[in-house]
């Protein structure tokens, strides 16, 4: 059975888009205690852990506050999902606390909710830094009606016209509009971009996920990747030695 902490704090991480979040959130009191973000592009492994740091001072809490630690665990960045997991592994293990995975979608639609944005039907899009998205819809209540997929504009598209009134969150939304007129479509969307995930929407997610399973240490700590990465790999020349 897992120890109650003193004070039961959250730390959230998400480092699946582009840059690193960080905060301490009391699922007691509903409250961010503290909470960082810094867009980046590359750079998460040595950032993240001062921020880590940092929060906790701000917040005036010590690693033996916290109860567990939540990450984005994917779809996002490959190298920026492995770092995240990694760390949030590592401080579990260091502090005997649980670590809690949670999927960027779910983390993204609670952060678009926490904005005070109307309860209607929203597509959650990724981006990939390819042609392609990670696209996720999410009905009135909350729920996605499908799995999230890694999607061409084309797709996304045929999933739009089942769909009436939807809004458009995410980091990819603007490339994602821009590419629908250049096609021709003018549709109007609403749309709320969204760079990194709200640490309290991670800590959320991650709480009801520990609420679930309260005897795991490790809960969904795998990354999820909805394709493979794109990895080139070294041209190999060869030398013919003649005897």
């Amino acid at each position: 059975m897992i120890q109650a902490k003193p004070r039961g704090l959250i730390l959230a991480l998400d480092t699946a888009m582009g840059g690193c979040a960080v905060g301490v959130y009391d699922p007691h009191t509903q409250k961010t205690l503290s909470s960082l973000q810094e867009p980046m592009i590359t750079g998460q492994a040595e950032r993240l852990v001062p921020m880590i740091e940092q929060v906790l001072e701000n917040s005036g809490a010590a690693y033996q506050d916290l109860a567990a630690v939540a990450v984005t665990r994917g779809p996002g960045a490959f190298t920026g999902l492995r770092i995240g997991l990694a760390t949030a592994k590592g401080l579990s293990l260091a502090l005997d606390i649980p670590a809690v995975g949670v999927e960027t979608f779910e983390a993204l639609m609670k952060t678009h909710r926490r904005t005070g944005a109307e309860q209607g039907r929203v597509a959650i899009l990724i981006e990939t830094k390819r042609t392609d998205y990670y696209a996720c819809i999410y009905d009135e209540e909350g729920h996605p009606v499908a799995q999230g997929a890694s999607q061409s504009m084309e797709n996304v598209l045929k999933d739009f016209e089942n769909h009436q009134n939807l809004t458009l969150a995410g980091d990819a939304v603007r490339r994602f509009v821009s590419e629908a007129k250049q096609n021709g479509l003018s549709q109007s969307w609403v749309i709320t971009e969204i760079s990194m995930c709200d640490p309290a929407a991670v800590a959320l997610c991650a709480f009801d996920k520990m609420s679930a399973n309260p005897q795991e240490r490790a809960i969904d700590t795998q990354p999820l990747y909805l394709r493979a990465p794109d990895v080139t790999m070294p041209a190999v020349s060869r030398k013919i030695v003649s005897q």
